[in-house]
Order: C-alpha cells, then sequence, then structure tokens
C-alpha cells in the first residue's frame, strides 16, 4: 500500500529516552487502535512485552500526552502536523509536544 512517516509524540516537559523498539515497555504508549505500526512494535504489543494504551484517534492521543496521561504515541508526523494546527482542541497542547 503506501508508506507513512511514522514517529512518536512526547509531552516536551517529560521526554522519553530510548535505543530501541523494546525500550518503550518502560513507558505508557499510545496507539491508535486497529492501526498497523511497525512490525519489530507491533509484535512486541502482540506478545505483551509493551502494553500499549489503545486511543480511538492521534488527536485524543495527543490530549493524553499533553495532559501527561501517558508518556507518548505512535503518529504519523502528517497527521502530527496538521492536527496541531487545525484542531481546535489541541490548542493548549500546541508549545508542549
Amino acid at each position: 500500500m503506501g508508506l507513512s512517516p511514522l514517529g512518536i509524540v512526547e509531552n516536551k516537559t517529560k521526554p522519553i529516552t530510548r535505543q530501541t523498539v523494546a525500550d518503550f515497555s518502560k513507558y505508557k504508549l499510545g496507539v491508535v487502535q486497529g492501526y498497523v505500526n511497525t512490525q519489530a512494535l507491533d509484535l512486541l504489543i502482540a506478545n505483551g512485552r509493551i502494553k500499549a494504551k489503545p486511543g480511538t484517534s492521534g488527536s485524543i492521543n495527543m490530549q493524553k500526552i499533553a495532559g501527561k496521561r501517558i508518556d507518548a504515541a505512535v503518529i504519523d508526523a502528517n497527521i502530527f502536523a496538521n492536527l496541531l494546527k487545525h484542531n481546535a482542541k489541541l490548542k493548549s497542547a500546541q508549545g508542549k509536544l
């Protein structure tokens, strides 16, 4: 199908450190329910090594990060930029993510 520039969004006041995908096991990591991430990440989630927190959308996950309810989330970089620019619910998160 297509490719997506996947990345991790985090709260600037609480940055995460990682060397490998497996290091996400130390954090509350948000994913969008039903989305495919990377093969390595999805395998670690499927076998329980990473306990992902599913959300219904990227904007919901971004709100959770801004509110410090999760540490980070997987998101397409283009969607992240678009949501920050156009989603009224994320206006208060500008500069935090």
